[in-house]
């Protein structure tokens, strides 16, 4: 338990604020206001948690609240965009004009404003390029520049939702038709907290450095107690054979600890498996990423979790409770989940082909880490996948999906 302030009853506003602070990017004061002062009211008793339990690091301005929460490990969804719970970002260019333009808009003053154009020459100015390959130029206004409008326009509209930018007058949606249409701009106040700053950034030559950097953090300034939580507040599912020793050792001692801890704390539920760990929420709020979720993939993934379990053979599963599928057999079993449910299916997913499906089911499978990659061609299935799993009921009535 946390010394020092496990003692004491944990208000529920208090247990409020530290879950919002872990489930959001941060919290500002023009934006939430109520809710900003009430972490900085209880700024003491909040860092306390965060700091003892997770070594993450409160940082509070005069604008903003934001905790910063730094992985034990990398993954892909890790880096996706969002904009109304709809993937923005489709390129690996968006993310270099990302880049670019938070290199632009760090050297611009509270409240400065700027043009489009502008922002289009700092790309173009702020563009990596490489020694040994030709100059890189960013076209904008001839017709072979529309996707990098659009890519633009999809990087603009997350810095929007970020309140990393307000637009002052015109419409970016128009940028797409013409490439030498402008807007205006102003900084806000909150650029200078969007990204985590770094000591060694300049040592880096490629993305395999910043993971080794991020290795070395995590053996050197953290133990198996943060670790571990880190990895249960980040990770969708955390299974015990992809624990280190250390961490596997702490939870071996201090289970019950963890267990209360979570509990008064952030109200969330702790449930443990015979091999593995899984945080629970008790209270949803739309819009959150979650699974099950009330979405046509995630019935569809609950689903495809219970025609395994009805098919299972002894053979099936392996001694750690995980099973290979090729990837026709998940074309497969989707085949006939198409037969036998597709009348509750959305047109979408309907009119989906099989391979289609297949890489929308796997690709959700990584993500939540239900699966793993073995090659291009075979997927191991993890027994997180099994914790729910669905199926359609029928009456005489009418047939209700119960999922």
């Amino acid at each position: 338990m946390i010394e020092g302030i496990a003692q004491k009853q944990i208000k529920e506003e208090v247990q409020r604020a530290i879950r919002q602070l872990i489930e959001r990017f941060w919290i500002t004061r023009d934006g939430e206001g109520e809710l900003y002062y009430l972490i900085k009211d209880n700024e003491t008793e909040i860092k306390s948690f965060f700091r003892d339990t997770f070594r993450y690091r409160l940082i509070i301005t005069h604008e903003l609240v934001k905790l910063e929460k730094v992985p034990v490990k990398m993954y892909n969804w890790m880096g996706k965009k969002e904009v109304k719970n709809q993937a923005s970002f489709k390129k690996q260019r968006d993310f270099v004009f990302l880049f670019c333009l938070l290199a632009f808009i760090e050297g611009k003053g509270r409240d400065d404003q700027f043009s489009l154009q502008n922002i289009c020459e700092a790309i173009q100015a702020y563009y990596p390029q490489s020694d040994e390959r030709e100059h890189v130029t960013i076209i904008w206004k001839e017709g072979s520049g529309y996707q990098n409008r659009l890519s633009l326009i999809r990087v603009l509209k997350y810095a929007l939702k970020m309140k990393l930018l307000v637009v002052v007058d015109q419409y970016i949606e128009d940028f797409a038709a013409d490439g030498t249409h402008d807007v205006l701009f102003e900084r806000t106040p909150y650029v200078p907290n969007f990204i985590r700053n770094f000591k060694d950034t300049f040592s880096w030559n490629n993305y395999d450095d910043f993971t080794r950097s991020l290795e070395q953090a995590n053996e050197e300034y953290i133990d198996g107690k943060h670790r571990f939580y880190r990895r249960l507040f980040l990770e969708p599912i955390v299974y015990h054979d992809e624990m280190t020793e250390d961490e596997q050792d702490y939870m071996k001692r201090f289970y019950h600890a963890v267990e209360n801890n979570i509990s008064k704390y952030t109200g969330y539920e702790f449930e443990r498996y015979k091999k593995s760990y899984v945080l629970v929420k008790t209270q949803v709020v739309t819009g959150e990423v979650l699974h099950p979720a009330e979405n046509m993939l995630s019935n569809l993934i609950l689903r495809f979790a219970g025609n395994l379990l009805e098919n299972q053979r002894h053979d099936t599963f392996s001694f750690s409770n995980t099973m290979e599928l090729s990837n026709n057999e998940i074309q497969r079993i989707l085949a006939t989940l198409k037969d036998s449910d597709g009348r509750f299916w959305s047109k979408s997913f309907k009119e989906m082909s099989s391979e289609q499906l297949r890489m929308q089911v796997t690709d959700y499978l990584v993500n939540w880490n239900f699966a793993d990659l073995i090659d291009d061609k075979t997927v191991m299935i993890k027994e997180g996948l099994f914790r729910i799993v669905g199926t359609y009921m029928h009456d005489n009535k009418k047939e209700n999906q119960q999922l």
